[in-house]
């Protein structure tokens, strides 16, 4: 079997049915890829190529979806730029006025023991406007270096939870320094006739009241404009995400939908209505298991072999049941995890963690099974890379993402680090990685 033929069996195995159920290239799918050599085989027309198969809505649908992310990226670039600049230039400005108060408080003026400034200055309100700019800057940055990594993990509730809380906050901030303005604080003294009056006393260049007056004024207005911008950015932030979280469950719902007008003739071929199904001649074949073996007998002749040659009934009897043991063993627990745990997010739905309690110990049961059984044998099926291996492989690779499968199973991964690092799998996986990397949350980390 050629590595292009083994694509297609690749393909067709263990394909979670939310991801895999697309009925409108069901009797395409199979014969896309056969190599050359294989295309002058005798075949029915439902297996040749249709072009009015393809789905436009998808692929529209797949266009809109990355042209609100990238401009959600990009509003959320310009609203932590916006929000870091101006906090930088409050907490320089906060800076600035507690340096110039420290330094200056003990400045001699006459009739004024305590200094030039109010007696018991209050300074709070300086700190406190201070550190807010201070942690909002750095948030800020924070958040341009995460978005320049794509560190993309909950970036939806993190980003509106992050927006909620900053504008709260900063209203808290603006008001209270606005409201703490009197004469016993730094820049409600920094206002008053006293203070100018001190000023021309010691003179402007050791200490400008006025100037500061205005500084930590300017501040008090661009805390407001900080919250003013956030609430407008977040909006257009929040615009683009939810168009961006919609476009993405009609695309799911798009990929993974089994409800479709099924033909008579489709139901009279496949009689469950199940996809995959391929036509060969007057024989259909459903169920991807089921076409993986047929395409093997098929084209037995055609590269290696992924099933025994041996006519020894016990050997074939241990290779069937290790074939056997994926669906019954593995293949019923990995299905509902991968299910609840990375597919009922990306549709918008709650996983239900009752079922991943009753699936997910009896898969680390049967993971450590096969960490053992490979201690003894590098395959699944044995000493030769076969069809049993690329049954598993689809769901080991995609129960990967949420579960740490190989940490403590040493013969597991090597052998996943064996039958992964064939071209073909390269080849086949590249598609699947890509477009669950779009719509499961979480998917790259």
């Amino acid at each position: 079997m050629t590595p292009r033929l083994l694509q297609e069996v690749l393909k067709s195995t263990n394909g979670i049915p939310e991801f895999s159920n697309d009925k409108s290239h069901a009797h395409i799918r199979w014969t896309e890829m056969l190599p050359d050599d294989l295309r002058d085989y005798e075949r029915h027309t439902s297996m040749q190529k249709n072009e009015h198969l393809v789905n436009p809505r998808r692929e529209f649908l797949l266009r809109q979806y990355n042209k609100f992310r990238r401009w959600a990226s990009i509003a959320a670039g310009i609203t932590s730029v916006i929000s870091a600049l101006l906090s930088a230039f409050m907490e320089s400005i906060m800076i600035y006025t507690i340096y110039k108060f420290y330094t200056t408080k003990t400045l001699f003026v006459e009739g004024r023991p305590w200094g030039p400034w109010a007696r018991d200055s209050v300074l709070w309100p300086t700190f406190m406007l201070a550190v807010a700019s201070i942690v909002t800057s750095l948030l800020a940055l924070t958040a341009l270096v995460a978005l320049w990594c794509r560190a993309k993990h909950k970036a939806a509730f993190f980003s509106l939870l992050y927006a909620a809380v900053h504008i709260v906050a900063w209203v808290v901030v603006s008001v209270l320094y606005r409201v703490e303005k009197t004469e016993k604080d730094l820049w409600g003294w920094s206002c008053t006739d006293k203070a100018r009056a001190i000023q021309q006393q010691l003179g402007s260049r050791k200490l400008n009241f006025e100037s500061l007056c205005r500084l930590q004024a300017s501040s008090w207005e661009v805390s407001v404009a900080e919250v003013v911008i956030k609430i407008l950015t977040t909006s257009v932030s929040w615009y683009f995400s939810s168009r961006q979280e919609g476009l993405k469950t009609e695309i799911v719902g798009e990929i993974g939908s089994a409800v479709f007008n099924q033909t008579e003739d489709f139901r009279a071929k496949s009689i469950f209505g199940r996809v995959p199904l391929v036509e060969d001649g007057d024989v259909a074949i459903f169920e991807s298991r089921a076409i993986a073996r047929y395409l093997c007998l098929k084209y037995a002749d055609v590269g290696p072999r992924l099933m025994p040659e041996s006519t020894d009934v016990k050997v074939n009897g241990v290779w069937e049941m290790r074939l056997t043991l994926e669906a019954i063993e593995f293949d019923s627990h990995v299905a509902p995890v991968i299910g609840e745990t990375l597919i009922r997010p990306a549709l918008g739905k709650a996983t239900d963690e009752a079922v991943v309690a009753r699936h997910k110990p009896k898969l680390l049961d049967c993971l450590d099974v096969l960490d053992k059984a490979l201690s003894k044998t590098p395959y699944m099926g044995g000493t030769e890379y076969s069809l049993v291996d690329i049954f598993y492989m689809p769901c080991m690779f995609t129960v990967s993402k949420c579960l740490d499968v190989f940490e403590g199973r040493p013969n597991l991964r090597r052998w996943w680090e064996t039958v992964s690092a064939r071209e073909a799998w390269k080849e086949v996986v590249k598609p699947l990685d890509d477009g669950y990397s779009q719509v499961v949350p979480g998917w790259n980390k």
